[in-house]
């Protein structure tokens, strides 16, 4: 992934749990920051620290090639309320996985992670942008990711060996660059280069949670 989005991720925590929100809340700044949930994250009990519309983006783990889907979803909450997030893994080592944002009232948004050359499935969001599956051939570029974010595919090996999928996202949020075949790894939700498969764990997922407003 590139951009703001990006740094923020690199600022952030591995999940966040309950003291940490208390905690990290009374600072001044943080009532606009986004929470970032990153892989290995399992499964994280986010605590609305307060009410307001809140929007989940998420994806899920990439693939050998293929990379995963993505899902927006917003809703109002009040504070004290609990959302699920289960954050997938990149496929390789550990297998991919999908990542869910389970709301209060029972919604389940799913990005689905892709497994080796297929792309994930998204479902339950508000809006739903599934993977792109892994280009075959050889030496073949990845394809690029879908929506108005979506990320660049890897670049193939001229000789055998075929990039990853980009993967998708709607701006301003962008998805991961596919890994190139020279074993590149590519970003959040997006394919690997083949060459590295069974080598270097794909791109994991990632789930944000950003308060819009009252």
């Amino acid at each position: 992934m590139a951009g703001s989005i990006a740094s923020r991720a690199r600022r952030t925590r591995t999940g966040i749990a309950r003291k940490q929100i208390a905690y990290d809340f009374k600072r001044p700044g943080d009532r606009m920051q986004p929470y970032t949930f990153c892989a290995p994250t399992v499964v994280t009990q986010f605590v609305i620290p307060v009410s307001g519309r809140w929007k989940f983006v998420a994806w899920g783990g990439g693939g050998r090639t293929g990379s995963a889907a993505y899902i927006e979803v917003t809703r109002a909450l009040t504070v004290g309320q609990i959302v699920t997030v289960k954050v997938g893994r990149g496929d390789s080592a550990p297998p991919t996985s999908d990542s869910t944002v389970t709301l209060p009232d029972g919604t389940v948004a799913t990005a689905g992670g892709a497994n080796g050359n297929t792309a994930g499935v998204a479902s339950g969001g508000d809006v739903n942008l599934n993977g792109t599956t892994g280009t075959s051939g050889t030496g073949a570029n990845g394809g690029d990711g879908l929506g108005t974010g979506g990320g660049v595919g890897g670049t193939g090996d001229a000789v055998s060996v075929n990039g990853g999928a980009g993967a998708p996202a709607n701006l301003p949020y962008r998805g991961g660059p596919g890994g190139a075949a020279n074993g590149w790894v590519g970003g959040p939700g997006a394919g690997i280069g083949e060459r590295s498969a069974g080598a270097i764990q794909a791109g994991p997922g990632l789930i944000i949670a950003t308060l819009l407003g009252d």
